[in-house]
């Protein structure tokens, strides 16, 4: 647990100004009374399923804030397509939803794609050892981490973040 804490700590401090509402760690330009309104709103009409995705994490020993990577993707809506095509919850795409075993069809189904996503994270993180890392890989690809860290010549996000897509730094920055 420290090692996450700490995992956690480094990238904040490394992205910039945040701030802890409620437990919840975000960027300082998303602090706003009706953003943090806005997402406590959508956690708590949706709480059974948040207490399922926290337990589904927990059982696996990840933590349970990662439950935060599908409020962001995708609002907890299960029927939410990308225009990318990536589909359900976790807005998982077809082909990494295929690698762990999950049909395209399944992929709006909220138990099935919640264990294809705790599975997926588990295994970024054995690989990264760093949440903020995690939270990009699952956004942007291992593809694109491995090019980004290639380029930058380190492993450590805040170096070679600025080689990632605009889209995946946003992402980071709106999930911490």
């Amino acid at each position: 647990m420290k090692t996450i804490v700490r995992n956690i700590f480094t990238g904040l401090l490394l992205l910039g100004t945040v701030i802890s509402v409620n437990g919840q760690f975000l960027a300082a330009s998303d602090t706003s009374e009706s953003s943090v309104r806005k997402y406590k709103g959508i956690i708590n009409a949706n709480k059974d399923l948040v207490e399922f995705i926290e337990q589904l994490l927990l059982q696996k020993g990840l933590p349970k804030h990662l439950r935060n990577l599908a409020l962001i993707e995708s609002h907890f809506d299960r029927n939410i397509t990308s225009g990318a095509g990536a589909v359900g919850i976790w807005q998982l795409m077809t082909a990494h939803a295929n690698q762990y075993g999950l049909t395209e069809q399944n992929r709006t189904d909220v138990y099935k794609s919640t264990k294809t996503a705790v599975i997926s994270l588990g295994n970024l993180y054995k690989k990264y050892n760093n949440w903020v890392t995690v939270v990009a890989a699952y956004n942007c690809g291992e593809g694109n981490i491995a090019k980004a860290m290639e380029a930058a010549g380190s492993s450590q996000y805040h170096e070679f973040s600025k080689y990632l897509p605009g889209e995946t730094i946003n992402h980071v920055k709106k999930y911490l």
